[in-house]
């Protein structure tokens, strides 16, 4: 293992490699808090070399958050927040052309976050908040593409004090929610149909891919 050099940027959780090459990643850098966090996305080889910015650095407080790659590569997502009248909204960046567009899932919702690919990139979790003060979460499966209603799944929580996991299956058939200490529950990834699972509350959840 070894450090590589990213010009003093201050990594943070978002680390993907690039989906047909085996040698280059994207990550995203945050430094500062609140107002002044300055927040962007990069690519770089992991020799090290190619250190270059995928989108321009910006500065506020909720900005670039929640990056996920698309299986195929060509396109990440992200959320950051609008404005008072329009919070939380997820973006979409074509890597290539560098067109970003906002995908809204349910334009009936205050907010939209988090989003994450299916394997096959043909489906997508989100969390979705209902309205502002008293927010109100709930998760949904939606297609990728935004092109009709997703499915509402899991209990509906405080989102301001409670952040659930979630996710798909290897396969994209199965995905799971879950709430710190409480069991978690599993649905049908294209039904949102309750499935059968462990019935113990747990620190739950990822699944282990196993060699073919």
């Amino acid at each position: 293992m070894r450090t590589l050099d990213v010009n003093g940027l201050d990594v943070d959780y978002c680390v993907s490699y690039q989906q047909g090459t085996t040698s280059e990643m994207l990550f995203g850098s945050r430094t500062a808090s609140g107002d002044s966090e300055r927040a962007g996305i990069y690519s770089i080889q992991a020799d090290g070399s190619g250190l270059t910015p995928v989108v321009p650095p910006v500065v506020g407080p909720a900005e670039y958050k929640g990056v996920d790659l698309a299986p195929d590569g060509r396109t990440l997502t992200y959320w950051r927040w609008e404005s008072a009248t329009l919070p939380a909204r997820i973006h979409q960046l074509d890597i290539a052309t560098k067109v970003d567009r906002v995908l809204r899932f349910d334009s009936s919702d205050y907010g939209e976050a988090g989003l994450l690919h299916s394997p096959d990139g043909s489906r997508v979790l989100l969390s979705r908040n209902e309205r502002s003060g008293a927010t109100r979460g709930q998760i949904m499966i939606a297609p990728a593409d935004a092109s009709y209603p997703g499915i509402l799944i899991g209990r509906r929580f405080d989102a301001d004090n409670e952040e659930p996991g979630y996710g798909f299956s290897p396969d994209g058939k199965i995905v799971f929610v879950t709430f710190g200490g409480a069991t978690p529950q599993f649905f049908d990834a294209v039904t949102g149909a309750v499935r059968a699972g462990p019935s113990a509350p747990s620190n739950c959840c990822t699944w282990q891919r196993r060699a073919p």
